[in-house]
């Protein structure tokens, strides 16, 4: 069962996948709680079973990600 703060981060993470000025995955996990110290690894939480989830009922897959991020963003090329 996802935590409070793992459902907030996931919902935070698919909003975050929509905006123009996307706030880094640190800065995320500081805005729905998390430590500073915490934050300054945010792949520990991200990859967290309970945020997979929350996402994966959203239907927010690492394909589907991509494609939001590639559609609404400024970004011409990957890697640059």
């Amino acid at each position: 069962m996802p935590t409070t703060k793992q459902q907030k981060l996931a919902h935070t993470i698919i909003e975050n996948s929509g905006l123009n000025k996307p706030l880094s995955a640190g800065k995320m996990l500081e805005n729905v709680g998390y430590s500073r110290n915490v934050a300054c690894y945010p792949k520990r939480i991200i990859n967290n079973s309970g945020v997979k989830t929350v996402l994966d009922d959203a239907g927010f897959t690492e394909n589907n990600a991509n494609r939001r991020l590639w559609q609404g963003s400024t970004l011409t090329s990957r890697g640059n």
